[in-house]
């Protein structure tokens, strides 16, 4: 059990483990931060008996100083708004970093890194892993501070060049792109945008008109006023499956027949895509395959950590999208 002292739980120190088990505290420290092969094994059972028994647990700075790094893997995200695909992502990339004894921490991100390299000195974690949130630049800065980054840079964002072809052979002449608007960053938009004009440029169509959408109704009538749509087919490829959901929505309000009078695709194959009407055609990410990958890479930036940063492949998740059609192309 915890000491206790004036009713209140007090953690265990080294010193009380060093005293229950009849060793050194310096034996503690080793035995308990990954250096137990260097003794009897009659200690390591004392030592890790008595750490049981007082629930000690090893500090993650004084492992740090013992090891030169702690047991945490730091996950970097985008400061972006958060959504149940990337939930379920970090929630299981984190129960197979508990496999082979990593803790996760995510840290949010925005374009100035200098907290995450604080972070970073401070913690001084295994790895860091980044979400396609760092900038080319900003990886090697924290390779240069001595972290370990699995992977190289991310492949070209397929989904919004999938969005096109789809639309495209289901009739669409014009495809324009509709993201979300709202106050936080928008990390992968941008990406999804530059693919579909390249998709746009290669079939030979107009260059897509870019609108900022508000995950509401009466804003998806007004974009699709600005368009112009009742003048002619429109097609829409969106950021997510909200602005999808909302553009179908307000299509029916302004009397718009889908599809024919507009088609649009999301991403994410959420359930609002599933329950609009009609249902939205979409994109689904194989979620258990991208953790995957993450997951690979990690363990090779780990078997190469010696030597600094480990492999540094490209990481696609291009095979890992699938359409999915609904009644909205």
């Amino acid at each position: 059990m915890p000491a206790e002292g004036a009713g209140i739980p007090v953690r265990a120190t080294s010193a009380a483990v060093a005293v229950r088990a009849g060793v050194s505290r310096a034996t503690v420290s080793q035995i308990l931060n990954g250096r137990a092969h260097l003794f009897a094994p009659s200690t390591v059972d004392k030592v890790t008996a008595a750490a049981e028994e007082l629930d000690y647990r090893p500090s993650v700075a004084a492992r740090a100083l013992v090891t030169g790094h702690s047991d945490i893997a730091v996950l970097v995200v985008p400061y972006v708004t958060f959504g149940p695909h990337l939930q379920a992502i970090i929630d299981d990339l984190a129960d197979r970093l508990s496999t082979i004894g990593l803790l996760l921490v995510v840290e949010f991100v925005r374009h100035d890194v200098t907290p995450l390299l604080r972070l970073v000195d401070q913690l001084r974690p295994a790895l860091v892993i980044d979400l396609a949130a760092l900038s080319p630049r900003q990886r090697d800065a924290l390779r240069h501070s001595g972290a370990v980054v699995p992977g190289g840079e991310y492949a070209r964002d397929e989904v919004g060049a999938l969005q096109v072809r789809h639309l495209v052979e289901r009739g669409a002449v014009r495809v324009d792109y509709a993201l979300l608007a709202d106050s936080r960053d928008d990390a992968y938009g941008p990406a999804r945008v530059r693919a579909a004009q390249d998709e746009c440029a290669r079939l030979g169509l107009p260059a897509p008109r870019v609108l900022r959408i508000r995950a509401d109704v009466e804003a998806a009538e007004d974009a699709l006023r600005s368009l112009a749509v009742d003048s002619g087919p429109t097609a829409i490829a969106c950021y997510n499956d909200d602005i999808g959901s909302v553009l179908v929505t307000a299509a029916g309000r302004l009397g718009l027949r889908v599809p024919g009078d507009l088609s649009v695709i999301g991403m994410d194959d959420s359930l609002t895509s599933r329950v609009c009407v009609p249902a939205l055609t979409t994109i689904t990410m194989d979620l258990a395959g991208a953790v995957d990958v993450t997951f690979e890479l990690v363990r090779a930036a780990l078997d190469n950590k010696p030597h600094g940063t480990g492999e540094v492949e490209a990481i696609d998740f291009a095979p890992l999208l699938t359409l999915i059609q609904r009644a909205s192309t």
